[in-house]
Formats: C-alpha cells, structure tokens, sequence
C-alpha cells in the first residue's frame, strides 16, 4: 500500500485532500485509479487507511476507511548536528535520522561550523520521503541554530531533559573516567526517568575543547564514547539516535 502525505488529514473529517506533488505522484506516476487502498500520513502522529478519489488529472481526496492516532515516541529524541560542508551527506543524515524516529534536528553553528545556505525545502522533502518509507506517523522538525542558543535552551529546560555530548575521546576527571559508553550512561535512574534526550554531534574535526567544557557544564549533561572507531559526524549522529531511540 503506497503512503501519501497530506497536511489536511484530521480525525474530524471523512475526506481529506492531496497536495498537487502528491496528487501528480500517485495519479502521474503510480498510475492509481478511483478506489485505490492508499495510506496517509499528517506528519503529527495520525494516520489513515483510505480509498483514492481523483477529481480529473490534476485533484485528488481520499476517503477515510479508518484513523489510527499514534503515540507520541517517548523519550523525544533530539539531535544538534553541527552543520556538515558536504550537501549529500547532510541530507543522508536527515533521511536517517527521520527514520530512527528522531523528532526533532537542529543544523548547527559551532566554532568549526563553515556558514552555509541550507534549502528547508530540500531538507523537509528528504524528511517526508524517509518517513513514508519507513512507515512512521512523525516527520521531524528540522531547524537551524547556533550552539550556544541551544546551549541557552538547554539550561533553561525542565528537568528530564539530558543532553549528551558524543565525543571521541576518553575523558577522564577527578576520580577517574567522565565520559561512558552507551550502556553505562542509561544505567542510572535519572536516564530510567529521561523525558528527552538532545543529543549533541559535532561538526567536521568535532566539538573545540572550549565547546565541550561548555556542554558538559549543562545540567545532567553526560559524555558519551562511542567506542575505538573514529566515526564520521553523520554516522555519529545516526549511531547515536539508533541507541537512544532502542533504549526507550
């Protein structure tokens, strides 16, 4: 059954109106006929079993046969990337990173960030095409900010909110090692008891030392290794958001 996208699906209505890329996609492309089973999504958990109605070429509603809301995931997952050069790989990190479940990803400033123009477009369209492959009922909200607005965020937040901060280095303190591996690090009762996790992924070359004393400054913040392997900050990232999304 073929998913289809329409920011018109509400539990109030028995119809519910394509959007032209989508109508074009399943009338132009698909090649669906007038009572096609099709799925649709809103993108903010409800989804629907429905019957395809064209209205010539161009038009198209869809009936509703049945309304599933889903769950909200909790923990919410959050993930900052530090903004990548490289235009693939950034979008290969949304399409990933929506299909482990990420809720929420934030395209970063850091000190080692180089400025560059992001098409929203591009990006939501990558988010919207991985999250009707992967059958989920949310499209992430995607969004950019520098690191010490989110660092702002974060020192504000309620409780529940714990930021980890992945970082390639064994780090060692008073007392012995800081940073932990993924299992140590939800072992203890405040992560039993985590409402969101913000996961924080470097750019290119990393968090500076500078940035990472500031994360790890936050409340709750904790440090996460993530084993001998140098990882690319896209890999990371999807890495990251795979366990955190699993642990829940």
């Amino acid at each position: 059954m073929h998913t289809f996208y329409t920011p018109f699906l509400d539990a109030l209505s028995p119809l519910a109106e394509l959007p032209a890329d989508e109508t074009h996609h399943a009338l132009q492309v698909l090649r669906l006929k007038s009572g096609d089973e099709i799925r649709l999504i809103n993108g903010r958990g409800l989804t629907a079993a429905a019957r395809l109605l064209p209205s010539g070429k161009k038009k198209a509603q869809a009936e509703i046969v049945q309304l599933t809301q889903a769950e909200r995931p909790k923990p919410r997952i959050t993930v900052f990337l530090g903004l990548l050069k490289n235009r693939q790989r950034m979008e290969w990190a949304v399409e990933k990173l929506t299909e482990t479940g990420v809720q929420r990803i934030i395209l970063g400033e850091t000190t080692r960030t180089e400025r560059q123009k992001l098409r929203a477009d591009r990006l939501e369209s990558v988010a919207l095409s991985a999250a009707k492959q992967s059958l989920t009922a949310w499209i992430p909200e995607i969004s950019t900010a520098s690191l010490a607005e989110i660092m702002r965020e974060m020192d504000e937040a309620e409780t529940g909110h714990i930021p980890v901060i992945a970082h390639e280095k064994i780090v060692e303190g008073e007392g012995g090692r800081t940073s932990r591996s993924f299992r140590e690090l939800i072992s203890d009762r405040e992560a039993a008891e985590a409402t969101e996790w913000v996961l924080f992924i470097g750019p290119e070359g990393g968090f500076t030392d500078d940035e990472v004393s500031r994360l790890t400054a936050l409340p709750q913040a904790r440090l996460l290794h993530l084993g001998p392997q140098r990882l690319r900050a896209e890999t990371a990232a999807v890495v990251c958001a795979a366990l955190f999304g699993c642990s829940g």
